[in-house]
């Protein structure tokens, strides 16, 4: 799928990444629709992109909106699922100056949920819905998670509506695989927006600070609207760039980081491999994924295993010494080792996956 025949909506699109996304798809040929309840910042896009108030919170704006959209673009083939809001506080503290327990307040609950969640998913559904009744295909969702669906203090509503999104992902891109409909997910760090911006600044260095990548503090760091617009032009574009295995490793080159992705039999091997890579300082981090069921034809016969996935960052210059002491930890006589640089990450790997379905 070219970006120049996208006929795509973006939620969220009047400020932030999802102006930074408008932008640049509209200069690289695509029909853009941007909706967002900031009328004024709607108007400062460029000229050609459709605009118009949307309030993803709203089951009703969600429907007409994606109506009106298919309208005025002769046609909609995608959606980058942007929306998002804050309103963030501990879910329970003890005022400082009174002593008195205060606790997160249902407003601030539901107004993150009704935006950041089901928001999210009227624009699947209606799009989708659109797609399958046009008879429209290819398709794509690109889901706006973030890091924060792993935890983050003060940020119990938002942290459940990204970690929502970030599985549904995974359950739309298997309901929705025979409409052709990809659906992926990028999951930001800090990225420098206007809705950031307004974050405790405790929380702010809490999420830049749990950034593994780079050995160093002074490495770490909150990162631009167009290095995120990189990964979501990757997912869009998966259709043309469609990867198969060479041999049992793959690469996609840069000059900061590598992924290394592979799999382990069990979660104990796993472990194991893991602290070994670990201690002999051949990477900075290991992430285990615990049951992951993989089906798969080896020797002429079709296996269904349940297995451990390891996400293994490092440098470049120690990437392959980390695929030879795998081989040498690893039950497996030749191990599949997945090598990603940083621009396409973990994004051009679950893009890739389910691409190549496709």
């Amino acid at each position: 799928m070219q970006l120049s025949s996208l006929k795509i909506i973006i939620t969220g699109g009047a400020q932030g990444m999802g102006a930074a996304f408008a932008r640049h798809l509209h200069a690289a040929g695509a029909s853009v629709a941007c909706g967002d309840v900031a009328e004024d910042k709607l108007a400062e896009l460029p000229e050609g992109v459709h605009r118009r108030r949307l309030d993803v919170s709203s089951e009703a704006d969600c429907e007409d909106f994606v109506a009106w959209a298919h309208e005025r673009m002769g046609g909609l083939n995608a959606l980058i699922n942007n929306a998002g809001i804050l309103r963030d506080g501990l879910l329970v503290r003890r005022d400082k100056a009174t002593g008195e327990v205060k606790k997160l307040g249902a407003a601030e609950w539901n107004a993150v949920i009704g935006v950041n969640l089901t928001g999210a998913t009227f624009m699947v559904r209606e799009v989708v819905a659109k797609m399958v009744a046009t008879d429209q295909r290819p398709g794509v969702i690109v889901n706006m998670s973030s890091v924060a669906r792993h935890g983050n203090r003060g940020q119990s509503n938002y942290v459940s509506a990204k970690a929502a999104l970030a599985a549904n992902t995974v359950t739309w891109a298997r309901e929705f695989a025979a409409f052709g409909v990809r659906v992926g997910a990028v999951a930001p760090g800090m990225v420098e927006t206007p809705m950031t911006q307004g974050m405790n600044q405790k929380a702010r260095d809490a999420l830049v600070a749990a950034i593994p990548v780079g050995a160093h503090r002074h490495d770490r760091r909150s990162v631009a609207r167009r290095e995120v617009r990189a990964r979501v032009r990757l997912l869009q574009r998966q259709d043309d760039r469609r990867r198969r295995w060479a041999g049992d490793v793959s690469f996609v080159r840069d000059d900061s980081v590598r992924v290394l992705v592979s799999t382990a039999p069990s979660e104990e091997v796993a472990a194991r491999i893991a602290r070994a890579l670990v201690e002999r300082r051949l990477v900075a981090c290991v992430n285990l994924v615990p049951r992951v069921r993989s089906v798969y034809r080896w020797q002429g016969e079709v296996h269904d295993d349940a297995e451990t996935l390891m996400l293994m960052k490092t440098t470049p210059a120690r990437a392959p010494e980390v695929a030879e002491a795998l081989r040498e930890l690893h039950p497996y006589e030749c191990p599949e080792l997945i090598e990603l640089g940083v621009e396409g990450g973990l994004a051009a790997y679950l893009a890739w996956v389910a691409g190549a379905t496709t």
